[in-house]
């Protein structure tokens, strides 16, 4: 009774907005799993969207499936939220370690391990000890939606002696391949826009230039 009451008072608290992502997760987390609130009705509560209240709640829960692994539990602090409240809202991500939105977990234990392995240091244990998480931050987890779905950069990600970098660099490099169109496009453009007076005013490099343009189409 006396948590129901709190409930009711806790949208007034105004500073709820200015607690750090695990807490308000924390919070969130603690009010759902100890009531029968639906979350949107939580989101209502503190003042919150239901979609940042949903989000949340993944996160939390899988930081906290992380926290209970047997193998990595001793690695899985809070200050781990944002890598999680990133990697629940990524398709990619989620597709790779099999979310159930259900059970509000992962359930490929052999992927999950992997990704745990990427955001965690080398043990004692094992042979490369001493190694560096290859993820250490949330913006790292989103170039994740660009590396798993190309079988190179994947390869690179999951290869321990590749970093993150270059598997994202060999994720980006189809991207950066189609650009050229639109390069030629716009160099096209600005040449047809030059008037008389431009052109007589060329210096032997800007020549040199469109010289090695022309020489490089042929």
């Amino acid at each position: 009774e006396m948590f129901q009451y709190s409930l009711m008072g806790i949208r007034h608290v105004s500073s709820i907005k200015q607690w750090g992502g695990y807490q308000r997760s924390k919070l969130i987390s603690t009010m759902k799993d100890s009531s029968d609130l639906e979350l949107s009705e939580i989101a209502d509560r503190l003042g919150l969207t239901a979609h940042e209240v949903n989000r949340r709640y993944r996160a939390f829960k899988a930081l906290e499936q992380m926290m209970s692994d047997e193998e990595y539990s001793t690695f899985a602090k809070p200050t781990m939220y944002p890598l999680f409240h990133e990697a629940v809202s990524l398709s990619a991500v989620k597709e790779w370690l099999s979310w159930n939105d259900d059970k509000y977990q992962f359930e490929d234990e052999e992927a999950l391990h992997q990704f745990y392995n990427l955001i965690t240091p080398a043990t004692e244990d094992e042979v490369d000890e001493g190694r560096e998480p290859k993820i250490t931050t949330y913006s790292q987890v989103r170039g994740l939606r660009d590396v798993l779905p190309k079988p190179e950069a994947k390869r690179l990600l999951l290869d321990p002696t590749s970093t993150f970098e270059e598997a994202l660099a060999v994720s980006q490099q189809e991207i950066l391949s189609r650009k050229w169109a639109t390069n030629v496009a716009q160099a096209i453009n600005s040449l047809e826009r030059m008037g008389i007076q431009e052109l007589k005013n060329l210096s032997s490099d800007d020549i040199e230039m469109l010289e090695k343009l022309s020489n490089q189409v042929k």
